[in-house]
């Protein structure tokens, strides 16, 4: 019956391509063309730091970035990626965000999925959540991002959501107007645990759609371990070059 229904629903609304939008066949199974698969590359072939996830030329013993050697704290336990962010992935996140394409997150989700079973396939996590939105994007997108693609992300995977566990407790400066330093200072201390959530002695999975300098799931991690939260971990669709320099 639920095949019969996809094939109905697929003929109504015949698959897109999450990368370049090309209307796709009825059967395909994956949410991505053949030209666009082509030309993305994965994470999971690169060569990776294996706290934070980004691409590294290459490393010592202990498989670590610079970064994730130098600084201390990093609250967050691990985090891993998708795909380097780089155009078809980062024209793709731009076009779901900036033009609503809602539909595209479920294919999003399937690809994080499929991370999650590849990296945390031994670890058992008590819930999902998503670093938090602010109020003005979710305004003026209409919508919040990166919450639906960890709703979809925990429909795939199983992994119970929760709704509202982090929220913003100062304002930041944008990050895209900092230096690299300046982020993790700006968002230090902005974070912290809602009102009414317990994450004492739990193992949490953060969500979000793209990783960059770091700093919001160390903020992110900090405020849930600060709240009791055993182990943090990070799932993210994409990850920008490493351009910490130390």
């Amino acid at each position: 019956m639920k095949k019969i229904l996809k094939i109905a629903i697929n003929f109504l609304f015949p698959p897109h391509c999450i990368f370049c939008d090309r209307t796709m066949e009825l059967n395909s199974t994956r949410c991505v063309c053949p030209e666009c698969s082509g030309q993305v590359s994965y994470c999971s072939e690169l060569l990776c730091c294996e706290k934070c996830g980004k691409t590294v030329v290459s490393y010592g013993q202990q498989k670590l970035c610079v970064f994730c050697l130098e600084t201390f704290p990093l609250y967050f336990d691990r985090i891993v990626s998708v795909f380097p962010y780089v155009s078809p992935v980062s024209d793709a996140v731009q076009r779901y965000k900036g033009l609503n394409l809602q539909s595209n997150a479920s294919g999003f989700a399937e690809y994080i999925a499929e991370r999650i079973e590849e990296e945390y396939k031994n670890t058992s996590f008590d819930f999902l959540c998503c670093v938090p939105s602010s109020s003005d994007k979710r305004r003026e997108r209409g919508f919040d991002s990166v919450e639906l693609i960890a709703q979809r992300v925990s429909g795939i995977t199983g992994i119970p959501m929760k709704r509202k566990v982090l929220k913003k407790v100062r304002k930041t400066k944008k990050q895209t107007e900092l230096k690299y330093h300046e982020r993790l200072e700006n968002l230090r201390g902005s974070m912290a645990v809602c009102e009414n959530v317990s994450v004492e002695g739990k193992t949490v999975l953060l969500v979000d759609d793209v990783c960059t300098t770091r700093a919001t799931i160390i903020e992110c991690s900090r405020a849930l371990k600060a709240a009791g939260a055993k182990r943090v971990f990070a799932v993210t669709l994409g990850t920008t070059e490493n351009r910490y320099n130390g």
